[in-house]
């Protein structure tokens, strides 16, 4: 996953791939990998209210 594909995608399958990258990594790192600083990636995953 890129930055443009995470902010395009549908929150669900945005949620899933985190969900998975999550069992190697912390959500810095993720966010980090995925070129995003952490604040607004998070702001990005918790817009469908999944944290």
């Amino acid at each position: 996953m890129d930055k443009d594909t995470c902010f395009i995608m549908k929150p669900v399958k945005g949620v899933e791939e985190v969900n998975h990258l999550l069992q190697q990594y912390d959500l810095k790192q993720i966010s980090e990998m995925i070129g995003i600083p952490s604040a607004p990636f998070m702001k990005q995953m918790d817009s469908g209210d999944y944290f």
